[in-house]
């Protein structure tokens, strides 16, 4: 885990290096969180999908493996991935409006997706990668990273791009416990604008957002405070009823909060 450049806090989280050391294949259920990320594989493999209905859904448009370099958007449903080897992934975490600001993509484009990296980079994102792969010191690639990061920077001054990043981590300041309606006075913006350019400038729609902020909070109880009761979580998230919140928690972990626990 380390911090990225002064510059960079705006838009980045952290930049995290995730190892899974298994001999054998590994298999993780996920919950989605407020993030986006740019991930490159540097040793191992990695599936990931999703079930859509009675569908299982890739996250690489239909290809099983992750590339080798990736942008995966926003989540608004559970994930299964699949780690296969020694895998070794050196992620940039970012804020959740930050990749747009950094890269001017729309991020509805990248809900619950994954795309090769090198296809949307253009060849001098090709050629960043490429400077990645050539060495095997995580210093040097952090530095390298964090360089073709910094020359994204210019013009990147956009009011309303600031202003849903300001609602979006309001949000998870408020550990999803704030309503739309308090968020659209502290931006002065109307409903419609602010959903509009919420999911273009995050992926999901404030009101998911939120929900996702609110079940990522409930686990980090559970797993301080095991003797905390869906009862207790329910009144300290300021879920209107049990019912509410056993709603929401299937509906982005699959399964209901006794089979997932």
């Amino acid at each position: 885990l380390i911090n990225p450049h002064p510059l960079l806090q705006n838009f980045i989280e952290k930049f995290h290096l995730f190892e899974v050391n298994e001999n054998k294949q590994f298999v993780q259920n996920l919950i989605p969180s407020n993030m986006q990320n740019i991930g490159f594989v540097l040793s191992g493999s990695m599936e990931s999908y999703y079930d859509n209905g009675s569908k299982r859904s890739y996250m690489f448009d239909d290809q099983l493996l992750i590339s080798r370099s990736y942008v995966l958007g926003q989540l608004s449903n559970p994930i299964t991935a699949t780690y296969n080897g020694n895998v070794k992934v050196l992620a940039v975490v970012f804020k959740p409006a930050g990749m747009y600001q950094l890269f001017g993509i729309p991020m509805c484009d990248f809900t619950n997706r994954g795309v090769d990296f090198e296809l949307i980079a253009g060849p001098e994102g090709k050629y960043f990668v490429e400077k990645i792969f050539e060495t095997t010191s995580l210093e040097k690639q952090f530095a390298i990273i964090e360089k073709y990061l910094l020359q994204r920077l210019d013009g990147k001054d956009c009011d309303t791009a600031k202003r849903i990043d300001y609602a979006s981590n309001l949000i998870l300041r408020q550990n999803g416990n704030v309503r739309v309606k308090h968020l659209l006075n502290e931006v002065n913006m109307g409903e419609r604008n602010f959903e509009r350019n919420f999911v273009e400038k995050v992926g999901v729609s404030p009101k998911t957002f939120i929900g996702i902020a609110r079940i990522n909070k409930a686990l980090q109880m559970i797993e301080a405070m095991p003797k905390f009761t869906w009862t207790d979580i329910t009144y300290q998230l300021n879920y209107t009823d049990q019912a509410h919140f056993i709603h929401d928690f299937e509906k982005f972990s699959g399964k209901s909060p006794t089979e997932y626990f």
